[in-house]
């Protein structure tokens, strides 16, 4: 079987994440202000990925 690979956006504290890579997927993160990493400056190649997952994203006012 070929391996699964999912682009995470807004990944937060990463279990869901963990939740897929436990299943067996590839994940590539995007990175997370949580961490100091602005999704802005990620740039993935068109193509490489078969699907995405999300967290939730929560603003503060």
């Amino acid at each position: 079987m070929a391996t699964i690979r999912l682009l995470s956006l807004f990944t937060g504290a990463g279990l869901l994440d963990q939740a897929f890579r436990e299943k067996g997927f590839c994940i590539v993160s995007a990175g997370d202000i949580v961490y100091g990493q602005d999704i802005r400056d990620f740039h993935a190649l068109k193509g490489k990925f078969d699907g995405v997952i999300a967290g939730s994203l929560a603003t503060t006012h």
